[in-house]
């Protein structure tokens, strides 16, 4: 997601002082004097000429003074022109070390869920950041297999798996008792009829089936939709991982502003806020990208988020994203963030049977 924002042309001399300032205080976190600039360019400039420069840069809303005497800092504004520099260069966009072999090489693991997780772990490990990996809605899974298991009477037991792997349970009261025989021959005709189908349209088929039969409709047909009804209820339900909140407090923009950190740290915990604005970069292609405040929400205006969709059959069916302050390695995090997402789409496509 590439902000609204025209990228204006600035001369040469401007652009490298302005991106060569956004990487040194990238580095440092300390606002960057003319003198330190200077000393880094390849062409040889005067701090004077450096400190005009920047001076312009200022008046452009690029640079900021965050006190007379101190040099400068990057502003929304600055960090989205060096973005925008890179998203429209894509090889740019390279690291000058490979990346970490734990995310070149993915694990491949049994089922969807344990590769999410790993791709979360790894993220957040290897670019020391926040990282969100958002599930596919569990309406888009595909149904491998539904057991039922009568407990009591009038009480079964579900145990539904799905193309994101483990088990899922889930008690179903009745109005009527019915026999353990009657559930496995109810469960074998959903396998046999829906399996490998999404969950959000197996529903919609029973009722059609039922409704347009109506009195011809049999008896198992009838229980198959009834018992459904009760396993599948929620069709746009988004998992979202998280891990590695503990990297936003060794931030050093976030310290000594404790209002602020914990604002963050609970809209991450609620999760849902997240979901909605994952589900932004959902309908984006490429790598999308939220510095500051561009998020329409004020607890991550001191943020900057970087996403990138994973696929199946070419359809976008999750993301992957890290969280961190604005002042971050761009060009390294939009790399790591694209290699996990790519993980991901490889992994469904070598498994087309753990597909979506």
């Amino acid at each position: 997601m590439k902000q609204q924002f025209k990228q204006p042309n600035l001369d040469r001399r401007s652009r490298s002082i302005l991106l060569e300032t956004i990487n040194e205080y990238v580095l440092t976190a300390e606002p960057v004097s003319s003198r330190s600039i200077s000393r880094k360019l390849s062409e040889k400039l005067s701090p004077a000429t450096v400190r005009n420069v920047m001076a312009d840069l200022e008046e452009l809303d690029f640079l900021a003074q965050p006190h007379t005497s101190a040099g400068r800092v990057p502003t929304d504004r600055g960090y989205r022109y060096f973005v925008n520099e890179l998203l429209l260069n894509q090889e740019r966009v390279a690291l000058t070390t490979p990346l970490p072999a734990s995310l070149v090489k993915s694990s491949y693991d049994k089922n969807l869920q344990d590769v999410l997780g790993s791709v979360c772990h790894l993220l957040s490990a290897d670019s020391h950041q926040t990282s969100l990996v958002m599930a596919p809605a569990i309406g888009n899974l595909h149904l491998k297999r539904i057991e039922f298991i009568r407990l009591e009477e009038k009480q079964v037991l579900a145990v539904l798996v799905s193309s994101l792997g483990p088990a899922q349970n889930k008690m179903l009261r009745l109005t009527e008792d019915i026999s353990q025989d009657r559930l496995i021959s109810t469960a074998n005709y959903l396998n046999t009829e829906y399996g490998g189908h999404p969950l959000v349209s197996i529903r919609r088929e029973l009722q059609f089936r039922v409704e347009k039969e109506q009195q011809r409709c049999d008896k198992l047909k009838k229980r198959a939709f009834d018992l459904w009804a009760q396993v599948f209820t929620t069709e746009d339900h988004a998992e979202l991982l998280i891990e590695g909140i503990n990297h936003l407090l060794d931030q050093p923009e976030f310290q000594g502003d404790l209002k602020r950190i914990k604002a963050l740290l609970k809209t991450v915990e609620e999760k849902q806020r997240l979901i909605e604005l994952l589900d932004l970069c959902m309908q984006q292609d490429g790598p999308s990208v939220i510095i500051g405040e561009e998020h329409q929400l004020e607890e991550m205006q001191g943020c900057s988020l970087i996403a990138k969709n994973y696929k199946m059959d070419n359809a976008t069916v999750g993301t992957v994203a890290i969280v961190g302050p604005k002042r971050m390695d761009y060009p390294k995090m939009i790399e790591i963030v694209n290699t996990s997402a790519a993980n991901v789409s490889d992994f469904l496509s070598r498994n087309p049977d753990q597909g979506i």
